[in-house]
């Protein structure tokens, strides 16, 4: 099995995050760079890299943020857009005002559709106010590699035209 990791290449919509452009804040897998909201409903799109894994040969994938938010119960809600059946990142519950925390959805089981052009983020808070940090965001593929078999792979026996009846390593 081979593993992918995409992570954002682009904006489609900042909408209320700040500060524009989103996705050179979240891609760089550090917490020194983060896109910051306030409020109850953000919305916003970044677009990832067209993934090498054939959606056909997909075994697994995560859905991965890393976050902190100002309140324990930041209720966010962190889905992929257009992707209709596949799981959300549900944060419910923030441990740690104080510091970066991974969340992750796994869509095992799930099938991937050819067109992964967008990441929506939501954010939802049900309760309380507060602020969410948001340092990165990942899509991590698992897929089978599939080799096709040449008609006569590199180190195979064949018969040698020259001289007659003799054989040759290729």
């Amino acid at each position: 099995m081979a593993t992918e990791t995409l992570r954002p290449d682009g904006d489609v919509q900042a909408g209320a995050w700040t500060t524009a452009p989103l996705f050179s804040k979240i891609n760089d897998q550090s917490d020194t760079a983060f896109i910051t909201g306030v409020g109850t409903t953000l919305y916003g799109i970044v677009t990832f890299p067209t993934p090498v894994a054939v959606p056909a040969n997909v075994t697994d994938f995560k859905i991965r943020v890393r976050l902190i938010s100002s309140i324990t119960n930041p209720d966010m809600v962190i889905s992929l857009a257009g992707m209709g059946s596949i799981p959300d990142v549900l944060v419910i519950n923030h441990p740690d005002p104080e510091s970066f925390v991974w969340y992750e959805a796994n869509g095992a089981g799930t099938p991937l559709p050819e067109n992964l052009d967008s990441l929506e983020l939501t954010i939802n808070k049900l309760s309380g106010g507060g602020v969410v940090d948001l340092s990165q965001v990942e899509l991590v593929i698992t897929y089978s590699e599939v080799w096709a078999q040449d008609a006569e792979p590199a180190g195979s026996w064949a018969q040698d035209a020259e001289p007659a009846g003799s054989w040759a390593q290729d």
